[in-house]
């Protein structure tokens, strides 16, 4: 049984996080089986505002209006990958209280402490047992409880985790030019292989995450001579979408301006010239190209099923490998770290020096002239 005591309000929260609830008084039931049903979980909002709570509390209807809109801004705080793992991680939490009988709102600081001291014995890594830690917390002060993690208790295992298990990243394998080359080889003269081509280079020569690469549209293109002029709506880095500019050099060995061009061609014919469609759409196996973008993830399984036919192993590299790569060649080539942040868009130059340190790890090596 999963309890919510003393504030009724509390359980239309966990209602509109963990999917359909069974309300009795207080005592509210989760039904596991029904447990984030499709567009329930898509479109739960993660906020106060959206609650039953709050509606009929104001005395116009145009007042009612504002506030619906309101919830919309609200539930729009947290990024939507942030949304989505905070979703998945309260869900997994409700599943491991309902099988324990314990209570989630307000949840015991004992009980949290087990659940992710199990979280750690199942083989996560430190950041995705904090940010299920985040999760719970978020959750609490939503509903107006006092967050668990704040006890000496919950402090104390996760400061202990934290130098037990480290909190590394391990970062993927760099996609330089010259792998990335031998992967363009394996790639076909075919519509999906010119736009496989042109997304792998587009990636590379922008240094962009995943994320960005595949939120690109056609609009977001400005050509030039020198090269073309791509628009970030939104970035890791801008929550707020202020957006941000950068530039894609013509190459002699590798020319991503060619190679989105000749993708343009195709994808504007398919489309008779609408340009208010994503770059890297998706294709029908037919070959019909549809006005979606891919998926980040269909991206990544891109990358890695070109990789292992180049005859690298493709756990390698992820998403990420891309943009690694380009920061990696460029600090290699001596570019300098302002403008490589630029480019890359980071804030911090202390961010950015991982890159460049782990490029640079045998240049002037101190016991370079004793062996």
């Amino acid at each position: 049984m999963v309890s919510s005591p003393d504030h009724s309000f509390s359980t239309d929260i966990v209602a509109a996080q963990a999917g359909p609830l069974r309300r009795a008084g207080h005592k509210t039931t989760l039904e596991s089986s029904a447990l984030w049903p499709g567009e329930a979980a898509k479109n739960a909002a993660p906020s106060l505002l959206a609650e039953e709570h709050y509606r009929g509390s104001f005395h116009s209807e145009a007042l009612e209006k504002i506030w619906e809109q309101a919830g919309v801004f609200a539930a729009g705080r947290h990024a939507p990958a942030t949304q989505r793992a905070y979703r998945s991680d309260i869900r997994l939490f409700f599943c491991w209280a309902q099988a324990h009988g314990c209570t989630v709102l307000p949840a015991a600081p004992e009980h949290v402490g087990l659940w992710l001291t199990e979280q750690a014995q199942k083989g996560l890594r430190w950041s995705s047992i904090s940010r299920r830690q985040a999760a719970i917390s978020w959750l609490h002060q939503q509903a107006g409880y006092p967050s668990p993690s704040t006890h000496p208790l919950v402090k104390n295992i996760m400061a202990g985790m934290v130098r037990k298990l480290g909190s590394a990243v391990h970062p993927k394998h760099p996609l330089q030019k010259s792998d990335l080359l031998k992967i363009l080889a394996q790639i076909p003269e075919t519509p999906r292989g010119i736009r496989d081509r042109a997304m792998l280079v587009t990636g590379f020569a922008g240094a962009l995450r995943r994320s960005e690469l595949m939120a690109l549209r056609w609009q977001d293109c400005s050509w030039h001579h020198q090269g073309v002029i791509l628009r970030i709506r939104r970035a890791k880095g801008d929550q707020l979408g202020a957006g941000s500019d950068i530039a894609l050099l013509r190459g002699k060995t590798l020319c991503p301006v060619t190679m989105l061009k000749k993708w343009q061609d195709i994808s504007l014919a398919c489309h008779e010239g609408q340009e208010d469609l994503p770059i890297f759409c998706k294709i029908e196996q037919n070959g019909r190209l549809i006005p979606k973008s891919l998926h980040p993830y269909s991206f990544v399984r891109i990358l890695k099923t070109y990789a292992a036919q180049a005859g690298f192993d493709p756990a390698l590299f992820a998403g990420h490998s891309l943009r690694s790569g380009l920061l990696t060649e460029a600090s290699l080539s001596g570019a300098d770290v302002f403008a490589l942040m630029e480019l890359s868009r980071h804030k911090s130059v202390k961010t950015l020096a991982r890159y460049i340190r782990r490029a640079k790890l045998f240049d002037q090596h101190p016991a370079q002239n004793i062996f």
